[in-house]
């Protein structure tokens, strides 16, 4: 199964995004239901590998909090963007939930992540012969697109379909009001 560990965009901030996802052509802008800031990509992984995570992340005792999102930028390969995304400002706690995620990871038996983590929603993909929408970002490099409550996360089985990936929730972890 191919799967990843994400804060899944709730409906109020989807909505305040979705009213800029328009007059790009060319892309295919991602559904409510798709939008996400990954916590940890995980590839393809074994159901009971993901069954132990699952139990691993349940232990995960943090706070709820919020993240700002803050700008838009593009990521891709080889030179030629592929991705348009909003970014998220610096946020101790988020940056404590991705190392708390990575540990749990790591004790499945998971190799470690090599990537840098970049925290971000991506609100639209487009193929490589589509020009980099560069218009929309140099409109919101500097846009405050407000704070998104995280009060779970969850993780996400990814079924790659002809109009993007479909997301499953294998697992949703509840954070705490308080922490113990």
């Amino acid at each position: 199964m191919r799967a990843f560990v994400a804060i899944m965009v709730p409906a109020g901030t989807a909505a305040r995004l979705g009213a800029a996802m328009v007059g790009v052509a060319g892309v295919r802008w991602q559904s409510a239901e798709q939008l996400h800031l990954t916590l940890r990509f995980l590839g393809d992984v074994e159901p009971p590998v993901l069954e132990d995570l699952a139990d691993e992340l349940e232990r995960i005792d943090m706070p709820r909090f919020d993240v700002a999102l803050r700008g838009a930028g593009l990521f891709g390969e080889g030179g030629r963007a592929n991705s348009l995304w909003v970014g998220v400002a610096p946020n101790p706690v988020l940056e404590r939930l991705h190392a708390k995620v990575e540990r749990c990871c790591l004790r499945v038996g998971l190799a470690g992540e090599r990537r840098t983590f970049l925290p971000h929603v991506t609100i639209a993909r487009f193929a490589r012969s589509t020009p980099s929408p560069t218009d929309f970002v140099a409109r919101h490099t500097d846009r405050d697109w407000g704070t998104m409550p995280v009060d779970r996360f969850a993780l996400v089985e990814s079924v790659p379909g002809r109009d993007g990936s479909r997301y499953g929730l294998l697992a949703t972890i509840r954070l705490k009001d308080e922490c113990g």
